[in-house]
């Protein structure tokens, strides 16, 4: 016995969660590439 209703939670759940931690690696990528470069420019001015 089949429920399609489960079947189509679980791959929203799926996707969901795939979205999620793409989103969150990205975000975390950028941030690591970007700060230093942002603490650079703002010494550089400092000076």
């Amino acid at each position: 016995m089949s429920y399609p209703y489960f079947e189509l939670n679980e791959l929203i759940t799926h996707l969901l969660s795939f979205g999620i931690a793409f989103a969150l690696v990205t975000f975390l990528h950028v941030v690591r590439e970007l700060a230093p470069k942002t603490v650079a420019i703002g010494d550089s001015k400092n000076q």
